[in-house]
């Protein structure tokens, strides 16, 4: 068919020629094979249409005038091939089918040719240029446009006639038969496509869960499926021509038959890749297999093996065997190959099997051979020397021992197989051994028997010279009396008579030593009875000379009680040389140069004794000690006796009380403080006002976590007046006064309570005092104690020292101590109202000596207070249902009233067994009435009175003793007249009562009074050290990279001992470093307390890590802290002294505020 049909058509497109054209198109697809009736759609799959393109050219010259040509014709299509709702189905179904089968349809208007044309006048002879110049135009548009679209199509035909758009005017169309005969045709032979594609679908099927099928299997599955689908063409094909139809069937029956024998041909294929891979596999599985039984460090027998390969290749065989089961016939040669290739693998195996048993044998052999040399030369080496021998069961030993070792050896040789075992070879190697050692014992014993009487010759006459040197050591020896020193001595002998002989003799050294020891009992006996009797001659001598020195002095003091230093020193060397000369025939055994030292020294002591009593006595005003306690303050001074010694004398205040409360009182229209009771009364009345246990606040700073416990948080405050941050962190005080806002910092407030004390000791003196000593807790830190310096200025004192309160009481404790010359050690057990310490010292010879202490700042009377405080609330909120509010002001009063009330009571259930706490109206009308047993306060207590058990425990471990070790425990502070603490103390000393010889209440002020006496004296300067050897309470170190605290001097040190630690350049080319010195236990720097800085300078330049800067810290007795930094490579060296005010106000300010 052309590519352009071109319809010429005359007067309109009308109803009849699309009809005719219809039938055309019908044909035409039909020669297309595009459709099976007329009915069928035109359309392609892909979209595309059949047919090219169709021109209509339109002669209508009946038309309206132009526009003529394409233009026109388009504005003629689109009318006339609208598809309407009232158009016949056959109308719509024409102008459907040519719409649906052509790509492009056209029309072309022609215009009129002229009249004389038109109308068919003879004279007319179809020239051009008898037509009108337009329908020439139009001519010529339209055969331009249809040579420009001149691409033609194959023609196809039908029964032989071709198929063309002239056939539309031809005479003879096609046949309606043969029409549908065609049609049939194109049908069953698409059916024959598609019973083949089912055909070739359905084999797949059969074959999807195998890998190949048996020939038989197939050509049977095959013969099935082609039947089945010549039953299915017979039933569903169209044809009824015979010939045509015995066509289509053999069609059919080639096209099966060239499927099969394509899937025959592939499945033979697939046959022999299945098996051939089925082969490979087996043959790895049977390696694979092996392999596990046999590892590199496996040695199995030719049975095991050959077990082995039978169990596996049996297993092998199987598999195949399935595999093939289909149509065994045809895997014959290919199981032979199966076989062949696993005997081959067995064969290697087997050939590897045998060389790893005989290098195992051969490595077996030769291990044994080199270890038999080897025995040889280690015994051999033992007998080097012609005259060595052992004991048989030492000889034995050794042989043993080295035929372990070889054992060890040949044991590391075993490869733990059966097949070839090492027994035999570790039995060759036992048999060769005893056989060489029962040669080498006849050696032996013949000279162990030539040696042992010469030896026993020379182990007696060591023996003796051992016996003999030790006697002649205790004779000699005048300044050693310790069953340790006469040890040291026995093993110093016996070491050096060993070695003088060990290298020459062949001496048995255990049993010398053994003879040597079994001497030493009845030595011990001799040297204790020497040493008895000269202790005994050395007592009663040092008694004489004291006494007779005592006397001397006595007489010395007949009508003084002070004599001038130089002349007292004078007057003890003058006794000394007489007391040398005096006493010198009575020494008996003491030798002269033991004598002379024990003279000086008991004299020393005593003279320390005279000198300190004389400096107490000396004509000058004297100085005070004073307790500055938590609760309640006391002081006192050393009064000097004429005859007899002197004794500390506690001033009572206007309430003829020895304890002043440490209570301050800010009042309206006041120009000074009231202090102590009349404040304490007043608490209730103005309690914002009222500062107590200002001890706990001094030196702190406002954000440690304690202060805002204890007095800032509303929750957990126990205190009525406001705690603020007076500056720089400070915490202190805020007081109202006449309208007036106030703040003071602890120290202010502490000034009062001194200045007070001050006052009730003047009063007693009749003259004004100065010079003071102030007791602390031990574990004050720096900052604290010059914080507390601070208010002995500001109260107008001072400040001879500061000492531990522990360390007071122990001077107080021994007040004669340096009249015996016996050590003792004591624990300081101070249970104040505040806070709590412990200590453990060591008195001896006037020298008392701090060893370890202890103690908690927040644990104390007030705690006590406290807990009573909480059960009567809890008691309250019981029998009434109401809470107290603590933060609000009814509640802030209620806890005043029940505060005072508890604070009373507390003190009866030290005597009494119970005791009644009553507050009336203590909120909304309401009365509290508790009754408290001693029994339930000490239950409520417990827990404080186990924590100072526990510091006890720990103090006791830092001093490293027992409570075995304590000579004497002395209590101290208030709380420790509260029975159960009395009790708890003498269960954990097993039963040792303590001292009774101070008052706890008096005890630290007594001790300051004794140390003030001492410092106040003539000779102050010269014995400030008073032999206090006091430890360091704190760690002290400096920062560090990234605020690290470098700790140097650990706490609990002893003092005047020097520390010592080295640091490097951080940083390239760094010329100087500051040093920066800290107090304290956290291990961030700046969280602790600043002691000083200073900088280190003229460091030479060099790579980071170079340079060294070696640190020394000390701190002498006096408590200043002397820093050295030097820079090791060119000896620098930077020294300060911690001895400045450190106060946190200067001592210009301390002045002016002096009250």
């Amino acid at each position: 068919m052309s590519s352009t049909l071109i319809f010429n058509v005359h007067n309109d497109l009308g109803e009849d020629t699309l009809s005719s054209m219809h039938k055309f198109l019908d044909y035409g697809l039909q020669a297309l094979n595009n459709i099976e009736s007329p009915d069928d759609d035109p359309f392609d799959g892909d979209g595309s249409k059949p047919f090219h393109d169709v021109i209509f050219m339109i002669r209508d010259w009946t038309r309206p005038d132009p526009p003529h040509g394409l233009e026109g014709g388009q504005n003629y299509r689109n009318a006339k091939f609208e598809i309407k709702p009232k158009q016949k189905p056959t109308a719509k179904r024409s102008r459907q089918i040519i719409i649906d089968s052509f790509e492009n349809y056209q029309c072309f208007l022609m215009p009129s040719p002229g009249l004389e044309a038109i109308s068919g006048d003879s004279g007319f002879n179809g020239c051009a240029n008898r037509l009108t110049e337009e329908f020439n135009t139009r001519v010529d548009e339209f055969c331009r446009h249809l040579l420009g679209n001149a691409d033609a199509i194959k023609v196809k035909t039908i029964n032989g006639r071709p198929v063309r758009g002239g056939e539309l005017a031809h005479d003879e169309m096609p046949r309606a038969s043969d029409n549908v005969e065609a049609r049939h045709r194109a049908a069953d032979i698409r059916l024959i496509n598609q019973l083949k594609d089912e055909y070739v679908n359905e084999m797949a099927i059969l074959s999807l869960d195998k890998p190949f099928n048996g020939r038989t299997q197939l050509g049977a599955q095959s013969d099935d499926l082609i039947d089945s689908m010549k039953a299915k063409f017979s039933f569903r094909k169209k044809s009824s021509d015979e010939s045509v139809i015995q066509e289509l069937t053999a069609m059919l029956a080639q096209t099966l038959d060239t499927a099969f024998q394509s899937r025959y041909s592939d499945n033979e294929n697939r046959r022999l890749t299945a098996t051939n891979d089925m082969i490979t596999e087996l043959v790895d599985e049977f390696k694979a297999d092996i392999n596990e039984h046999i590892t590199p460090d496996d040695y199995i027998s030719d049975y095991t093996f050959a077990k082995i390969v039978d169990t596996k290749r049996e297993h092998i065989v199987n598999r195949f065997d399935t595999f093939c089961a289909v149509e065994p016939q045809l895997f014959d040669s290919h199981k032979q190959r199966l076989l062949n290739q696993i005997q081959s693998e067995s064969n290697v195996f087997i050939s590897n099997n045998n060389q790893h048993n005989h290098q195992l044998i051969s490595t077996y052999d030769n291990c044994v051979a080199m270890l038999k040399s080897r025995y040889d030369q280690k015994m051999n080496d033992l007998y080097t020397d012609p005259a060595k021998y052992y004991d048989t069961e030492e000889l034995e030993a050794l042989s043993l021992s080295i035929q372990l070792d070889l054992q060890v050896t040949l044991d590391a040789c075993d490869a733990n197989t059966d097949v070839i075992p090492i027994t035999p070879y570790k039995d060759s190697l036992d048999t060769y051994i005893r056989d060489k050692l029962q040669g080498l014992l006849m050696m032996n014993t013949q000279r162990r028997d030539q040696d042992i009487s010469a030896m026993e010759t020379v182990m007696s006459n060591l023996v003796k010279e051992y016996e003999d040197e030790l006697n002649a050591w205790i004779e000699d020896s005048t300044d050693i009396d310790t069953r340790e020193e006469f040890l040291r001595q026995t093993r110093d002998i016996s070491t050096r008579l060993i070695a003088e002989n060990r290298h020459n003799l062949r001496l048995d050294v255990r049993e010398l030593k053994d003879r040597f020891q079994a001497t030493v009992p009845d030595l011990i006996d001799i040297f204790a009875e020497h040493v008895d009797s000269r202790r005994a001659t050395e007592k009663v001598l040092a008694d004489r000379i004291i006494q007779w020195y005592n006397q001397e002095m006595g007489r010395e003091y007949d009508n003084t009680t002070f004599i001038i230093p130089e002349r007292l020193e004078g007057i003890h060397r003058g006794l000394v040389d007489t007391a040398l000369k005096k006493f010198k025939n009575q020494r008996g055994h003491i030798t002269s140069d033991r004598y002379d030292e024990l003279v000086r020294d008991i004299l020393k002591t005593a003279y320390q004794t005279h000198q300190d009593d004389n400096d107490k006595n000396a004509p000058t005003v004297p100085a005070v000690g004073i307790d500055l306690g938590t609760t309640n303050s006391c002081v006192g001074y050393y009064k000097p006796g004429r005859q007899n010694a002197g004794q500390v004398v506690i001033f009572k205040n206007r309430h003829n009380s020895e304890v002043t409360p440490s209570c301050v009182e800010f009042r309206d229209n006041s120009e000074h403080p009231v202090v102590g009771q009349e404040a304490k009364d007043n608490r209730l009345a103005n309690p914002r006002n009222i500062i107590f246990s200002a001890k706990r606040l001094i030196g702190r700073k406002y954000d440690e976590p304690e202060v805002d416990r204890d007095f800032v948080a509303p929750d957990t405050k126990l205190y009525p007046f406001q705690v603020v941050d007076v500056g720089d962190n400070d915490a202190g005080v805020e007081v109202e006064v006449d309208g007036m806002v106030a703040q003071f910092l602890p120290e202010e407030v502490s000034a009062h309570v001194l200045r007070k004390m001050k006052e009730v000791a003047e009063e007693k003196l009749g003259f004004p005092i100065q010079n003071v000593v102030i007791t602390v807790p031990a574990y004050f830190m720096d900052a604290q104690k010059e914080a507390t310096k601070s208010a002995g200025v500001m109260a107008g004192l001072n400040v001879l020292k500061i000492i531990n309160e522990p360390t007071a009481a122990a001077l107080a404790y021994q007040l004669d101590r340096f009249e015996g010359i016996e050590a003792r050690k004591v624990l300081i057990y101070d249970f104040g109202g505040g806070t709590f310490d412990v200590a453990v010292l060591k008195l001896e010879k006037g020298k008392v000596e701090v060893c370890a202490f202890g103690g908690d700042n927040h644990l104390g009377g007030d705690n006590l207070d406290n807990n009573v405080i909480n059960y009567c609330l809890q008691e309250f909120f019981a029998q009434t249902g109401i809470l107290i509010d603590r933060t609000s002001a009814e509640g802030e009063r209620a806890l005043r009233l029940l505060r005072y009330s508890c604070e009373r009571e507390k003190w009866l259930l030290s005597e009494a067994m119970s005791a009644n706490i009553s507050v009336d109206n203590i909120v909304n009308g309401q009365h509290l009435e508790v009754r408290l047993t001693r029994e339930k306060f000490e239950e409520l207590n417990e827990h404080e009175f186990q924590r100072t058990i526990d510091c006890v425990e720990d103090v006791l471990n830092g001093a490293g003793m027992s409570v075995d070790d304590i000579d004497d425990i002395v209590l101290v502070g208030g709380s420790t007249h509260i029975p159960k603490v009395r009790e708890m103390i003498k269960d954990h000393f097993k039963g040792k009562q303590p001292s009774s010889r101070v008052n706890p209440l008096q005890a630290v002020a007594e001790g300051a009074a004794i140390q003030a006496a001492i410092l106040n004296g003539n000779q102050a300067q010269k014995h400030r050290n008073l032999r206090v050897l006091d430890v360091t309470p704190h760690t002290i170190g400096v920062k560090t990279a990234g605020d690290v605290m470098s700790p140097i001097i650990p706490a609990r040190s002893a003092v005047c001992t020097t520390f010592t630690k080295q640091y490097k350049t951080i940083v390239d080319n760094q010329p100087e470093i500051e040093v920066e010195v800290y107090e304290g236990e956290d291990t961030v720097a700046s969280r602790n307390n600043l002691l000083g800085k200073f900088m280190v300078t003229n460091i030479p330049p060099a790579e980071a890590g170079r340079e060294t800067i070696s640190v020394m810290l000390c701190v002498n007795d006096d408590g200043i802290l002397k820093v050295r930094a030097e820079v090791l490579s060119k000896g620098t060296v930077h020294e300060i002294e911690v001895t400045e005010h450190k106060g946190r106000l200067s001592m210009e300010e301390l002045l002016r505020r002096r009250h």
